[in-house]
């Protein structure tokens, strides 16, 4: 049995909510999200411990998240369902992942994307932009990164920058708008202020936790005796305030 057959799309993890691991769910099918049932995010099967908010905006707190920091390194991954422990559908009602690669025709003429279409998932300009930002980096990430599991060590990340900076290198306008639209979302009123503002402290988190298990590394090399995850653990917040800062 294929992945689409095997799983269903339930959402993607989105921002955190509040300090204790919870986070909103993005795109979100409804019938699919469940209090105490088992959902699969990467390459980890989780529990859901809790589900609020309500149906077009719930919110998750999944095993093993019990930190803001917890939702953070979630983000962006989608959300599965067992395919077997979905609800039973409706006659003529079907699941998106049935529908992909389909074909809409009126008659002999083959439909395409509609407005109407576009309107239901992305209600407003400020949505669809959003959602255009939040696809860009998704589809960077599937590119560079295609396993979708977590960094394990600062050299894997580093060959990880190393391939989304030549893919970049092919596309300079696209860069550059991407630039300008960050420069100008430091506006707090701009629509993708919250957006590029939580991007940027993903990325400092990282950095700054990949440098500092790179340095731990290096100091149990030339020390053995070193106590590495305490030494990490200060350094890594050292580099994460000097990276604020800057």
């Amino acid at each position: 049995m294929t992945e689409p057959d095997r799983w269903l799309r339930a959402g993607v993890v989105g921002r955190p909510h509040g300090l204790d691991g919870s986070f909103h769910v993005g795109r979100p099918v409804p019938s699919l999200l469940a209090d105490d049932i088992d959902v699969r995010v990467g390459d980890a099967q989780l529990h859901v411990e809790r589900l609020a908010g309500h149906a077009r905006a719930p919110i998750l707190r999944l095993e093993g998240c019990s930190e803001r920091a917890d939702a953070e390194a979630l983000r962006g991954r989608e959300i599965l369902v067992a395919r077997i422990g979905a609800p039973e559908l409706e006659e003529d009602e079907w699941w998106a992942e049935d529908l992909e690669g389909c074909v809409v025709r009126d008659g002999d003429e083959e439909v395409g994307v509609t407005v109407q279409a576009i309107l239901h998932y992305f209600p407003t300009k400020d949505d669809l932009m959003l959602g255009v930002l939040a696809r860009r980096d998704e589809v960077d990430i599937q590119a560079v990164a295609p396993s979708n599991h977590a960094v394990g060590s600062a050299g894997e990340f580093i060959e990880i920058i190393g391939r989304l900076v030549a893919r970049n290198a092919n596309r300079p306008e696209l860069i550059r708008l991407y630039t300008v639209l960050s420069a100008e979302s430091l506006e707090p009123t701009h629509p993708a202020h919250q957006f590029f503002a939580d991007r940027l402290r993903r990325a400092v988190a990282t950095f700054a936790e990949l440098a500092a298990q790179a340095m731990a590394d290096l100091g149990r090399q030339l020390l053995p005796g070193l106590p590495g995850p305490t030494v990490a653990g200060r350094q890594r917040e050292m580099i994460r305030a000097e990276m604020i800062r800057a």
